[in-house]
């Protein structure tokens, strides 16, 4: 059996953006952490390698930074209503009907981009 999913509230349009925004920030965090794993398990490597005499080739296997420089978010909503109603009238072997039927739509697209600024260094005081 699936596990069920129960939400206690549910959230405005601008928490749900704000929160899909913060998770690319909680994304490039992980990135960053495994960066630093992965640089701190080839320092060995590199060690052995430079003592090898093949420091030069060892370099094209140093672990690269990846970065989020952008993230779009995009979420399109629909919804439609419609209303029938028919009125009805029989008298022995004739009948009258009138019908009548409403609908109403609306569409929204928000798109949203998360991009990477660059931050001033700190200044010391």
């Amino acid at each position: 059996m699936p596990d069920q999913i129960t939400l206690k509230r549910v959230l405005s349009l601008r928490e749900a953006l704000e929160s899909l925004g913060a998770n690319v920030i909680v994304q490039q965090q992980r990135l960053d952490a495994d960066y630093l794993d992965d640089t701190r398990e080839f320092q060995q490597f590199w060690q052995w390698a430079r003592s090898a005499g093949y420091g030069e080739l060892a370099q094209q296997f140093l672990p690269a930074a990846q970065v989020v420089e952008k993230a779009q978010v995009s979420c399109k909503f629909f919804t439609q209503k419609t209303t029938t109603s028919e009125f009805a009238v029989r008298f022995f072997n004739h009948a009258f009907s009138q019908q009548y039927q409403y609908s109403r739509s609306a569409q929204l697209q928000i798109q949203m981009t998360v991009a990477r600024t660059p931050q001033p260094p700190p200044t010391k005081s």
